[in-house]
Order: C-alpha cells, then structure tokens, then sequence
C-alpha cells in the first residue's frame, strides 16, 4: 500500500513538472503564463510595457487573418487549460 502511494505521488510530481516545462520562460511571471505561452506560439508578442498580446507587430485590423490565429490560441489554451472559455 505504501509503494502505491508513494508511486502515485511521484507521477503526480512528474507529470506536474512536465506541465511546469511547456510554459515560455517569458511567460513564467505573467498573470496568465498558459495564455501568454499560447500567444508567443501563435505569432504574438510581449510588449515593450510588459504585456502579451496575440496580435501580431504591424496586422492590419478588417482582416480574416487574424481570425486563424484567434482560432489557434484559443485551441492552444483549451489543450493546456483544459476547459471552455
């Protein structure tokens, strides 16, 4: 019983760790570090104030191509997440 308990902590400290390593280390002190990491992957970019946005430098706005990537970043922090909205 011990070693089962023992091997289900050390799983769960594993798989905590993996989780902790998909985070962009730019993205480790911000408010959202998932929604951050998922911006940077999907073309966006950290501002000069310190903020991340999912915009790309210099998108026109009246464009479908920014729909794509709302499209990604929302599927990125739904896989990472794990939850609607």
């Amino acid at each position: 019983m011990k070693m089962l308990v023992l091997m289900s902590t050390l799983l769960a400290l594993l798989a905590s760790e993996a989780a902790a390593q998909t985070i962009d280390p730019r993205c480790r002190r911000m408010r959202d570090p998932i929604g951050c990491t998922c911006a940077l992957e999907n073309g966006g970019h950290i501002t000069p104030m310190g903020n991340w946005t999912a915009n790309k430098p210099g998108r026109t706005s009246g464009t479908n191509a920014g729909q794509h990537l709302n499209e990604d970043f929302y599927k990125c922090n739904m896989r990472h997440k794990g939850k609607n909205g």
